[in-house]
């Protein structure tokens, strides 16, 4: 059993609450284009499905952003899900991805700081000054501790998420100097490995000290293999071993793990970007059942203690309702089958009216050959359910047979 589930967002990407408009869908980085009520709207809509489906934790990126309400309506948020026993884990960049307090004016935001201190940005291979903090600076290590400090006092977080910067390494000469005298058993271990190291430290020192039970989780950008697990890269020794490794599991998934796999760190979470914007061309809608059941079985077998997926779409598009229903159930239960879901979670949301087996079949849409007859049967269960006085059963049944249909004319 998987001890953390949690649903990945970016605060211009929610699309929760009905009738606000304005979501920004594509990328990262991008501006607040919703009236600034949405993000408690939005936000509080997720909490109340989380706290009701094994859901226990939301990250959010642009938790603090002056468009959306700024300080007020984060402690607000804050407050309300950990009234529902949901855990808000800030995102928070300590080199890129700006701070503590996004996109604005801010002593803990990263632009603003670098304003006042532009000695203190990163160094690129070309030599020139970059748009981020340089990690092994003191003075920026005592900006990230007094920031997640700040942040403590002021906010009822339940954890921290922090990224250093996609596989970004600094090129300054205290930074060059610094990985030298950082020792790995690593074969070929990257700078950047190094650089997220001395970027992270700080703020989940400070994080720990603040609060002892603090979920402290940390992203690599990169999966782990068995490689991994026999030569541990540096920043296992770095990193308090307190905090919690969050690994991009997206392409291990492209293989089954290894029996004998587990992570390098003490403590592990997976993190993967099947059904989002984030892979293969967006698949931001799609229906990944399969993935995640999967998912849950190996990030179980291999001792991860907690497993993400993104989580910006309402519940009110069918797969991503299935999809964040496969991830409460199959956290609990990693060695159930698809059936054994169907049985205890599916069935009803269809009616009650066909069997597991069946639906599973309709669901998968694997086989060409198999999907002509899919639809039939669809389209039968379908004329029995129109009378259902739950629009949301109909709802169902409408995408289901959509989507075969879908894939029948056009794969």
């Amino acid at each position: 059993m998987l001890k953390y589930t949690f649903l990945w967002t970016w605060d211009h990407s929610m699309e929760w609450a009905p009738n606000e408009p304005g979501a920004v869908p594509d990328g990262c980085n991008n501006p607040y284009k919703k009236r600034s009520q949405a993000f408690l709207k939005d936000y509080k809509v997720l909490v109340d499905y989380a706290s009701e489906h094994n859901i226990n934790a939301v990250i959010i990126w642009g938790f603090l952003r002056k468009a959306h309400g700024g300080i007020k309506a984060s402690q607000e948020l804050c407050r309300y899900a950990k009234d529902k026993g949901v855990g808000v884990w800030p995102g928070i960049g300590t080199s890129h991805y700006g701070g503590f307090y996004y996109r604005s004016r801010h002593l803990f935001n990263v632009e603003t700081w670098l304003k006042m201190h532009p000695e203190l940005r990163a160094t690129g291979k070309d030599g020139r000054p970059e748009p981020r903090l340089c990690p092994s600076k003191e003075k920026n290590k005592e900006w990230l501790r007094a920031g997640t400090k700040w942040l403590y006092e002021n906010f009822e977080v339940g954890g921290l998420n922090i990224e250093y910067g996609d596989i970004m390494v600094c090129h300054c000469k205290d930074c060059i100097r610094a990985r030298e005298h950082i020792s790995s058993g690593f074969p070929n271990e990257p700078d950047y490995y190094k650089d997220m190291a001395m970027s992270v430290t700080p703020a989940i020192e400070t994080a720990l000290e603040m609060n002892h039970g603090t979920v402290a989780t940390y992203a690599t950008y990169t999966g782990f293999d068995l490689n991994m697990t026999r030569n541990p890269p540096s920043f296992v020794k770095i990193i308090p071993e307190r905090a919690i490794c969050q690994w991009t599991v997206t392409g291990m998934m492209e293989d089954e793990w290894p029996q004998e796999l587990r992570p390098p760190t003490k403590r592990s979470a997976g993190f993967t970007h099947w059904g989002s914007q984030w892979w293969d061309n967006n698949t931001r809608h799609a229906l990944i059942l399969n993935h995640v059941r999967l998912l849950c079985r190996y990030a179980n077998r291999a001792g991860l203690e907690g497993i993400g997926i993104q989580g910006e779409v309402s519940p009110g598009i069918v797969p991503n309702e299935l999809n964040y229903l496969a991830l409460g159930y199959f956290s609990s239960y990693p060695n159930a089958g698809l059936e054994q879901y169907a049985e205890d979670i599916l069935r009803e949301l269809f009616g009650g009216t066909v069997s597991a087996s069946n639906l599973v079949r309709y669901l998968r849409m694997e086989d060409h050959s198999a999907i002509k007859e899919n639809l039939k049967e669809i389209k039968e269960a379908q004329i029995k359910e129109e009378n259902q006085t739950d629009s949301t059963i109909r709802r169902r049944w409408n995408w289901l047979l959509f989507e075969n249909q879908r894939r029948y004319f056009f794969s």
